[in-house]
């Protein structure tokens, strides 16, 4: 199967379960005071040590749309806090995500949260562990596949999405420390360290797919991508559209929205066939895709320019945004169509 990493908040073994969290966490909890939006470059992490928390996840479901999550990812000593919130999709139709990343001072988690995302809200509060933690414990958690150990979070969750998609109101989570056991490889920080946790919790595709178009520009200060994947044996096709950008306060954004299962044959256009191609293959000279909601508008590929141009837009979580305002460049393989 040919696919890109599902979201986090479905594919941590934290939430697999919906009525329990892995035992015993922290037992000595001091005090980790984390301040939002430190600029990237002024952090240095490291590697927790062994036995620390290497992540911290806690899971807000929205109290109004259980189709609407809020997951907190902390990394301790990299200095990094994600909160990724997701709409799950709703008889057929589209599912999406919006990711937002920032810089914390590299710290042991020491059991006090105190962090604020720049125009999103802010999460303050305890963390208290679930049972004590002996040494005997840890090295037995150590010995694991996935090292976690269990507690709670009480305090106060205040958070707005980007464009006002979503709100979330609470004051009590669960919450999976994943320890670090053994060597952790050090990484690299700052802003390229930032994008890379935002763009990690992905998304699905699925797959084999014949008929497969990847599309990527710049639109004003965002990077934008536009995938369309399917094939015509089964008369199907997911589209799929990302933005990245940074927000004020130096917050990596990432959006992306999905629309799985539409027809292929009433979203895309072939043209005819090209000739001439280097590997003797033939295909079509071009390709017009019309996806529907939340996509809005058309987009035609050709071949000859290697570029897609139209007016193709898509509203995401809190934001309407035009694709193609002007050209990406494109390729399309074409399995299907030879």
């Amino acid at each position: 199967m040919n696919s890109v990493r599902s979201p986090r908040v479905l594919t941590s073994m934290f939430w697999r379960s919906s009525s329990s969290i892995a035992a015993a966490a922290a037992v000595v909890l001091v005090a980790l005071v984390l301040v939002g939006a430190i600029a990237p470059s002024a952090i240095a992490a490291g590697a927790p040590p062994d036995g620390e928390a290497k992540e911290v996840n806690l899971l807000f479901p929205s109290p109004t749309n259980y189709r609407n999550v809020l997951a907190l990812h902390l990394f301790p000593a990299k200095g990094v806090a994600v909160v990724e919130t997701y709409e799950g999709s709703r008889n057929g139709g589209f599912e999406g995500a919006v990711s937002y990343a920032i810089a914390i001072p590299p710290a042991p988690l020491e059991g006090s949260l105190d962090l604020s995302l720049p125009g999103l809200g802010s999460i303050v509060g305890t963390v208290t562990p679930d049972k004590p933690r002996t040494s005997a414990a840890r090295a037995k958690v150590c010995r694991s596949d996935y090292p976690t150990e269990g507690a709670t979070f009480e305090g106060q969750l205040d958070f707005r999405g980007s464009g006002g998609y979503g709100r979330w109101h609470a004051t009590k989570s669960p919450v999976e420390v994943v320890l670090a056991c053994g060597t952790e490889p050090e990484k690299e920080n700052g802003s390229h360290a930032l994008f890379a946790h935002v763009i990690e919790p992905g998304l699905v595709l699925n797959g084999p797919a014949p008929i497969r178009l990847f599309a990527q520009g710049e639109v004003r200060h965002r990077v934008i991508e536009f995938i369309a994947w399917g094939g015509q044996s089964s008369n199907s096709v997911e589209f799929v559209a990302i933005d990245r950008e940074w927000l004020p306060g130096e917050v990596a954004t990432e959006r992306w929205v999905k629309k799985g299962s539409a027809s292929l044959k009433k979203t895309v256009a072939l043209g005819p066939a090209a000739s001439g191609r280097a590997d003797g293959a033939t295909g079509p000279a071009s390709a017009t895709f019309t996806p529907p909601a939340p996509f809005f508008g058309k987009a035609t590929y050709r071949r000859s320019t290697g570029k897609l141009t139209g007016s193709l837009g898509v509203s995401f979580l809190g934001l309407k945004l035009h694709l193609t305002p002007s050209p990406l460049t494109a390729t399309l393989a074409d399995e299907d169509l030879r």
